[in-house]
């Protein structure tokens, strides 16, 4: 049992630490014949772990890191930040903000959390019911298809590494019917989807008129940009865009109607009429016209105050709609089958949130094709 006189004091977590430790409080004798601007200097480029470390270690490196705004120094080589309300607290609040942010920059993304909150805006809606809120949540038949295609492509896989072990034992004759039974097996692939597709879309309803994505309007200009803006998650981290083209296969040919490219753009809006002012743009990212999910990865992180807002950029368009009209139907109307448009099945921002967001996914979690290459225009 311990006497009176040496019982040691409770440890207690800094406010807005998410690591284990406790604030020490004795003294570091050999570091106090340092000059402070060299202790400043040598944990000027420390990372999350070394600063909490530094703060737990004396009072000396505590009040060190926080008279030379280390923290604040951290959150800016790592993030994208507004600047135009980065001083709008002062003293303490401030620096416990730069502490949070540092923080919540060490944990890693979460793809099943949705950081984009609601809808405020978009350039065109082609039908009342195509509205772009369909994209916040993934729809029915994309999660019915998105089984299908792992399904298919660990076949195709399998096929592959048959096919190369087999290549080593048969002649020349033998390698061109292996070509042709390739050929089968894609077909017999592709029927196998569009069979399936077809049951979940007619289950998920879009194939009778209950749109579960985004349509623009038409447009005869393959070149046509549109965009939609959403709310996102506040005191957020955005790091990735996640985006689904929507694939019709109640349409002929079963087309996709991916944008070729698209980039985001993040704003900090103010109060009243003030204008939004523009936080980070990204790269410009090519889509593959595949209703399949596809990651695009930003090349910094963007730290999102209260009321952000994301604008999803959608540069041009890939296909023209595919129906056919009767002959006998006016030229002028007929001309209008060959309209361009966009439409999307499924948005999302990936990163992390103190508070929480909701899932956005099922616990099965996607594998989304990443696309790393990136051009400005």
């Amino acid at each position: 049992m311990r006497s009176l006189g040496t019982s040691a004091r409770p440890t207690k977590r800094p406010r807005y630490c998410f690591m284990d430790g406790a604030m020490a409080a004795r003294s570091c004798s050999p570091l106090e014949q340092l000059p402070v601007v060299l202790l400043a200097a040598a944990l000027e480029f420390a990372d999350h772990a070394t600063l909490h470390s530094a703060e737990a270690t004396c009072r000396l490196l505590r009040s060190t890191v926080a008279t030379h705004e280390l923290w604040e120094a951290l959150v800016r080589r790592q993030l994208v930040v507004d600047d135009s309300v980065a001083h709008r607290f002062s003293g303490s609040k401030l620096r416990a903000d730069w502490k949070y942010a540092a923080c919540l920059a060490a944990r890693r993304s979460d793809p099943l959390l949705q950081l984009l909150r609601d809808v405020v805006g978009c350039s065109s809606i082609d039908r009342s019911v195509e509205t772009p809120t369909n994209t916040l949540n993934p729809s029915r038949c994309w999660l019915a298809l998105r089984t299908v295609y792992d399904r298919l492509r660990n076949a195709s896989r399998s096929g592959q590494r048959l096919a190369a072990r087999a290549s080593t034992e048969i002649d020349v004759e033998g390698d061109h019917l292996d070509e042709e039974g390739e050929e089968e097996d894609d077909d017999d692939s592709n029927v196998t989807l569009r069979n399936m597709a077809n049951i979940a879309q007619a289950e998920c309803g879009c194939e009778m008129g209950v749109a579960c994505y985004w349509s623009s309007s038409p447009s005869r200009d393959q070149n046509t940009a549109d965009f939609i803006d959403y709310r996102v998650q506040e005191r957020s981290i955005v790091r990735a865009i996640q985006i689904v083209p929507y694939r019709a296969f109640w349409h002929p040919d079963s087309p996709t109607y991916a944008p070729q490219r698209v980039s985001v753009s993040f704003y900090a809006r103010r109060h009243g009429d003030a204008p939004k002012v523009l936080i980070y743009e990204s790269p410009v990212y090519p889509l593959v016209n595949e209703m399949q999910l596809q990651q695009l990865d930003l090349p910094r992180s963007v730290w999102l105050p209260r009321g952000a807002i994301m604008r999803l950029h959608l540069l041009g368009r890939q296909q023209a709609e595919t129906f056919e009209l009767p002959p006998w139907i006016d030229l002028h109307v007929n001309e209008a089958s060959s309209n361009y448009y966009s439409c999307l099945s499924y948005v999302n921002a990936v990163g992390v949130a103190m508070t929480p967001s909701p899932t956005a996914l099922p616990a099965t979690r996607a594998r989304p094709r990443r696309q790393r290459s990136a051009t400005i225009d």
